[in-house]
């Protein structure tokens, strides 16, 4: 066991004697609960600053120990006041389970213990009340704020010059409660009247943002007829058609009002509905999906439609695959780049090339989202293990751009050509392209475990996904484990996969939420950045930052550390400049003096993106279904389809060993008769002829009488029966 102890000794009066804690719990007492709001009205609103309650505590206690044991339990001793064990009068049990288990239980009720209010609000230990707010408050009328300037200008009640409304605004006359359950509250200062958990603040704002992402889902899948009578959003403009089947119903979409009448005029009203737009619509192929949603005319069209973009958007484009790991984007530049035979072993095409074969072939959505993806999947701090082989500039973890595509070249990376191996062995089924021209398959073979070696990140309507990268080794060792195990649970793999392994390094702390994260799918783990001490050759002391949190920018970063010494967040740091190179990160923090450095460091930890956050979240397409996955079942989904690809090609093998078993012995026969043979196909009046003569004759099918007939003449030599002998031989073998 390590014992850390810490002695404080304060400069006060001694501890107490055994008498006095006698006349302590004496002290304690029950009030009903008029009489303990009554009474101590300074219970419930406080009136001094919580440093009056710290003094007190400290005026009784001379020394305080803390131990750390090896299970990572933290005990802690002091021989301050606490609370009596003794028992209650009025309760007649023990006085720590009568101030834990009743309220308005405690020792400030009354001027002999304290002189001051303080501690929980005169209703004893049992209960905390936040009463000046604090973050669930706080994203609450933030939340509030934001929409309500939203709604006003989208119904133009605020001009584009108009001030927004402020908080102080939307408060006024607003009654609202807010009602919070969490887990593990954090407040501010001792007296516990603010709640201080940031995350709170973000689940509260949230919750606004799922009123509007209701709504929104609400009106676009309305398909309701226009009622002058009923409240409907489908567009003004539309001339609505009276038959609501929609299988006998056409929409013309036609350029401006002017078009709009002319078209309503010769229309059929019964079966043929209008719906006029305003200028060229919006090229949907090269815009992001945000920017799409957003444009009015595209709205229009949707709800005008009564479709719906969800499930399309989800297994279309956001999430991966838990097969393969790759979202269709990804899947499409691999298998464009196997079929232009761009293999790591071949020389690099330019990028531009294959971002065309994509977009011609297999992804109609822009070249610029193309080449982004490929751009990200060469990218060694992007991914684990990058699966294009990247030639030329692809941007930097500065955030720096890479070049246009006419300037890089590309090719797969050797570990990427585990996934798209076997491709031709009819392995994995295909489906005809956007356009019907083209066949693609629906998931890669995949003989390397890329969902979990690498990871992905995603966002989709309703849903998201975020699953770190790992270390390839641990990951094929989870696999064979679990292939050889099938009844283990989550908490065996942890002994085999320790953790994501990130590209840009750093530190994960918390063994508590990865083991979470890995039972259920869920959790969020804090990354901190790798950093060491170092004594710089002009003799002052620095920090040095190594390694970064995945994801962060390390321009961004540095930024954010300028920003935070300057406005006194992170204090004592003389001088900071980045000297990264090609070995690697190295940001230099120079420090006031050597005896701040672990305080300096905990400042960045608290203010700045050194130490960060990352969600896990293990959501994949299972069976084109998603789904949010523990660790077993990811691994589970992967070796079932390893199962099947192993399958599938063996059976693809033995019927292309069978086929060619089955011409060899049809040669072998043609070689033992073949004067005979030579003579039946001179005898012959054409091709068929002779097909059905072989046929007739020695029994042969129309594949051996043809592989006769198209066999050279330099088969005939004795050398030649002697080869197709062993082959036959050797495929005999094969097959069973």
């Amino acid at each position: 066991m390590q014992e850390f102890i810490a002695k404080n000794i304060a400069k006060a009066s001694k501890a107490k004697s055994a008498q006095s804690r006698v006349k302590q719990l004496a002290k304690m007492d029950i009030m009903a609960k008029p009489q303990a709001v009554q009474l101590p009205p300074n219970f419930h609103f406080q009136s001094r600053k919580p440093p009056s309650n710290i003094i007190i505590s400290v005026r009784f206690c001379t020394e305080i120990e803390v131990v750390i044991t090896n299970k990572n339990e933290i005990l802690v001793k002091d021989n301050g006041r606490g609370i009596p064990i003794g028992i209650h009068k009025k309760t007649g049990v023990s006085t720590v389970e009568t101030v834990f288990t009743t309220l308005h239980a405690g020792g400030k009720f009354s001027n002999d213990s304290y002189k001051v209010s303080g501690g929980l609000h005169g209703v004893g230990a049992s209960v905390v009340n936040a009463l000046k707010g604090g973050t669930h408050e706080d994203g609450f009328r933030l939340a509030l704020t934001r929409e309500l300037n939203n709604y006003a200008k989208e119904h133009k009640m605020l001009k584009a010059s108009d001030e927004s409304f402020l908080a102080e605004d939307v408060k006024e006359g607003l009654v609202a409660i807010i009602s919070i359950k969490h887990p593990d509250p954090q407040y501010e200062g001792q007296t516990k009247t603010k709640l201080g958990n940031s995350e709170v603040r973000k689940i509260s704002s949230h919750v606004t943002g799922k009123i509007l992402t209701a709504k929104k889902a609400r009106e676009t899948v309305i398909t309701s007829r226009k009622n002058p009578l009923q409240f409907s959003i489908l567009p003004g403009k539309l001339a609505d058609c009276s038959i609501k089947d929609p299988q006998a119903t056409e929409l013309f979409l036609v350029e401006g009002d002017s078009a709009g009448g002319t078209a309503k005029l010769g229309r059929r009203r019964d079966f043929q509905a209008i719906l006029p737009l305003k200028g060229k619509i919006l090229n949907v192929e090269k815009a992001y999906s945000a920017k799409v949603f957003a444009d009015q005319e595209v709205k229009n069209l949707i709800i005008s439609l009564g479709c719906s973009i969800g499930v399309s958007v989800i297994t279309a484009r956001a999430l991966p695959d838990a097969r393969d790991g790759l979202k269709p984007v990804h899947r499409r530049i691999l298998y464009s780049m196997f079929n232009l035979g761009i293999t790591h072993d071949k020389p690099y095409k330019k990028s531009a090339r294959i971002v065309g074969e994509v977009i011609g072939k297999y992804h109609p959505h822009g070249d610029t989202a193309v080449y982004e993806s490929m751009v990200r999947m060469a990218q060694t701090f992007s991914y684990r293990y990058p699966l294009v082989d990247g030639h030329g500039n692809f941007g930097s973890i500065d955030g720096d751009s890479p070049a246009a595509m006419r300037y890089t070249e590309s090719r797969i990376s050797k570990i990427a050509s585990e996934l798209v191996k076997d491709l031709d062995k009819e392995t994995v089924n295909f489906v005809s392209n956007f356009d019907a021209t083209e066949k693609e398959p629906v998931v890669l073979p995949s003989y390397f475990p890329n969902l979990l070696a690498n990871g992905t990140l995603g966002i989709a309507v309703a849903m998201a996904t975020s699953i770190p990268p790992h270390n390839l080794n641990e990951v094929i060792d989870a696999i064979i484990y679990v292939a050889h195990n099938r009844d283990c649970d989550v908490l065996d793999l942890l002994n085999i996969i320790k953790g994501p392994d990130f590209p840009t390094g750093a530190i994960i702390l918390g063994a508590h939420n990865l083991r979470k994260a890995y039972a259920t799918g869920r959790a969020v783990i804090k990354i901190r950045s790798k950093t060491k001490f170092e004594k710089l050759n002009n003799n002052k002391h620095a920090i040095i930052i190594e390694e970064i949190p995945y994801q962060v920018n390390k321009t961004t970063l540095i930024n954010n550390i300028v920003d935070a010494v300057k406005e006194k967040r992170v204090e004592f740091v003389t001088d900071l400049r980045d000297e990264s190179d090609y070995q690697g990160i190295r940001i230099v923090l120079e420090l006031k003096d050597e005896s701040y450095h672990d305080v300096v460091l905990n400042q960045l930890y608290k203010f700045t993106a050194v130490q960060n956050s990352f969600n896990i979240n293990l959501t994949a397409l299972d069976k084109s279904v998603p789904r949010t996955m523990n660790l077993k079942e990811l691994i589970e989904a992967y070796l079932e389809h390893q199962v099947l690809m192993i399958t599938n090609k063996a059976k693809f093998e033995l019927k292309k060993a069978e086929k060619q078993y089955h011409i060899i012995t049809g040669l072998v026969t043609a070689l033992d008769n073949i004067d005979a043979v030579i003579a039946l196909i001179k005898s012959s009046q054409n091709t068929s002829d002779a097909i059905t003569k072989l046929h007739e004759k020695y029994h042969l099918s129309f594949e051996q009488a043809k592989a006769i007939l198209d066999m050279k003449l330099q088969r005939l030599t004795g050398l030649e029966k002697i080869k197709l002998d062993k082959e036959l031989k050797e495929l005999a073998k094969e097959i069973e």
